[in-house]
């Protein structure tokens, strides 16, 4: 109680007001530190799984990482690479090429089929695979991982495809069990010991992905 701009209130009371007060500052306060140490942990999660402007270029469904298994690589590619159960090329000298969704945009999956087409690497070494998300090449009996450039079939044109699929398919058909989500892998090096492709970086020159079925 006020009394003539006096207050009455006993101690008692002032020190539960103080007390509601730092109380409801204090949960606030903890509030922000908690929403701005989950921000930055998604931050660095998406910046690891998915790269940012300054190490990688998107090309249509392919994402390009530029600081792949270089030993002076950003501190995000380093933690990317550093974890995948596989031998990963320097980007010095060989360019690493990722997909995880198709040329619609769709996520990769074992329960659906996919046909790449158009890759057109003039004169240089290549060579293609499929992992599960975890950086896992996908086991499979017929024990195929995948096809470079000296092991693809081609046809007579020099053209070719290859195809992802549970199902055994002809020609270059790579296993993909039943991995669930998947990326394609795709590194390229030049003859020259350049990491680039020798045209504009156009998405012409990676293969597109296209959807053919799913179960």
């Amino acid at each position: 109680m006020t009394t003539l701009g006096i207050n009455t209130a006993s101690p008692l009371t002032r020190l539960k007001r103080t007390l509601q007060a730092a109380f409801g500052l204090i949960v606030k306060s903890a509030i922000f530190i908690t929403i701005a140490l989950i921000g930055g942990a998604l931050s660095s999660w998406y910046a690891v799984e998915s790269g940012t402007r300054f190490n990688t270029e998107r090309i249509g469904p392919w994402t390009k990482w530029s600081n792949a298994g270089r030993p002076d690589a950003d501190p995000y590619s380093k933690v990317r690479f550093g974890n995948r159960n596989e031998l990963v090329f320097s980007s010095v000298l060989a360019a690493r090429y990722e997909a995880s969704r198709d040329s619609e945009g769709r996520s990769l999956h074992s329960s659906c089929d996919y046909v790449l087409e158009g890759l057109r690497v003039p004169d240089a070494w290549w060579s293609l695979a499929v992992f599960d998300t975890a950086g896992r090449l996908i086991q499979n009996e017929a024990r195929r991982y995948g096809y470079n450039a000296a092991t693809v079939m081609r046809e007579t044109s020099g053209a070719f495809v290859i195809n992802l699929s549970r199902d055994a398919k002809p020609y270059n058909w790579l296993p993909t069990s039943r991995a669930g989500r998947m990326v394609i892998v795709l590194e390229v090096q030049q003859s020259t010991g350049t990491a680039s492709l020798q045209t504009d970086q156009d998405s012409t020159v990676l293969p597109a992905i296209r959807r053919t079925a799913c179960r």
